[in-house]
């Protein structure tokens, strides 16, 4: 799932005023801001160690230290959860307990939170969402999804979770696709089988493999900008001159010619010597075979160098 953050940062500044304020009630002799601690401890001590305790988990929350985090936020909510005016403490733990892949447990303190802090229900459903598009998905939750498209069609976030659980499902079903036919292949009911059998059942792979693939790239395009997950870079070609011919099924031999001189610059493709006028969308489609084929041959060299008798 994308990862996922604590809402309700408190500023450095709002701390510190908030700190000085309620140390300024007490030395003039005004009534504590929270009347007297239910644990007896000094209400301004025990205030801005909230603060302070709020404060450090929330930045090692920002460096990814998240078990450190949560146990910090658990301690401080544990101590004096009615200082947690706004949430942002009962709220940062369920995150982490998300990021932390403790679903069960994540789902439970969002409920939590939301029954303390009614007015935090539409980010809380959010979250909760986004535990169930990490998980399998469920009929129920695509019945769910498309109805939500369906009364507001114009909403993008709707329709993005949508596109998000489509792309897994399909991805999950393909394996079970690939099982089938070769269940079908094992029964002999194809009397005559042929090399293209095993092509369908790799090709099966690979368009899972690539449908997995679309869908870490929604994720991430969708997380924030403090998602510590990144997509590995593939490798970059910087330098290509390649030539083939194809034989279209009316027997007619078409020359291609595909040049890039330098990774500055965009691959340039000629048909019998005449340049071809690609649209984005087929750059972007050629861009994205090239890559998976410069991925397979690295994978083969990276095989045959560790196999003495493939070298």
């Amino acid at each position: 799932m994308s990862a996922l953050h604590p809402s309700y940062d408190f500023p450095t500044v709002r701390r510190q005023a908030f700190a000085l304020l309620l140390a300024a009630s007490m030395s003039v002799g005004l009534a504590p801001v929270h009347g007297q601690s239910p644990t007896g401890q000094d209400p301004v001590e025990r205030t801005m160690t909230f603060v302070e305790r709020s404060q450090e988990a929330t930045e090692l929350y920002g460096v990814g230290r998240i078990e450190e985090a949560l146990a910090i936020f658990q301690e401080a909510f544990t101590q004096a959860a009615d200082l947690d005016e706004d949430g942002h403490v009962a709220m940062s733990i369920a995150d982490c307990l998300a990021l932390l892949n403790r679903t069960a447990e994540a789902r439970a303190a969002y409920e939590n939170a939301a029954a303390g802090h009614p007015e935090l229900r539409p980010a809380i459903e959010h979250r909760l969402l986004e535990l169930e598009l990490a998980g399998e998905i469920s009929d129920s939750l695509l019945d769910r999804l498309r109805a939500a498209v369906a009364t507001d069609p114009g909403n993008a976030g709707r329709a993005w979770h949508l596109t998000q659980a489509l792309l897994k499902r399909a991805a999950a079903l393909l394996p079970e696709a690939a099982d089938a036919y070769n269940l079908l292949l094992q029964t002999g009911t194809l009397l005559q089988r042929s090399p293209r059998d095993e092509d369908l059942q790799v090709q099966l792979q690979e368009i899972r493999d690539q449908l997995l693939a679309l869908a870490t790239l929604f994720n991430q395009a969708s997380s924030s900008a403090m998602d510590t997950h990144t997509s590995p870079i593939p490798a970059q070609v910087i330098r290509s001159h390649q030539t083939w011919t194809v034989c279209t099924p009316a027997g007619m031999q078409v020359a291609f010619e595909a040049h890039q001189p330098d990774p500055d610059h965009r691959g340039r493709f000629l048909a019998d010597g005449n340049p071809l006028d690609l649209t984005p969308a087929q750059q972007v489609i050629i861009k994205q075979h090239q890559n998976r084929i410069n991925a397979i041959l690295l994978e083969a060299l990276a095989q045959q160098s560790k196999d003495p008798e493939r070298r």
